[in-house]
């Protein structure tokens, strides 16, 4: 469950990285985080690598892209994400000006 992960980051939350790796997050998950991160400033480094997103959590992980300028680095290895996360993430990446590294590896982009 994201949700206290998700009111957490809303709240004047100055944590800089944050690691939920391993966790079934799932979509749903995703798009709960996603909104938290899109109003977040602080944190720097996010990583949800075997997240079980999918490609509908991997679209609104790459809005965060959009909405988020404080976002450096993403891991989002192992998700499922397929063809539809990739051009999520693809144009995401050309309107965003501060993500340094983005791992995305390890997915079924065919």
């Amino acid at each position: 469950n994201v949700h206290p992960f998700a009111s957490f980051l809303t709240f004047e939350c100055r944590l800089i990285a944050l690691d939920l790796s391993f966790n079934s997050i799932g979509s749903n998950g995703a798009k709960i985080l996603a909104d938290s991160l899109c109003a977040n400033f602080s944190v720097r480094s996010l990583a949800l690598n075997n997240c079980d997103l999918q490609d509908d959590g991997g679209v609104h992980v790459a809005d965060v892209l959009i909405k988020n300028d404080t976002l450096q680095t993403l891991l989002v290895k192992c998700n499922g994400f397929s063809v539809l996360s990739s051009l999520a993430f693809s144009q995401a990446i050309q309107l965003n000006s501060t993500l340094l590294s983005l791992e995305i590896h390890e997915n079924r982009f065919i």
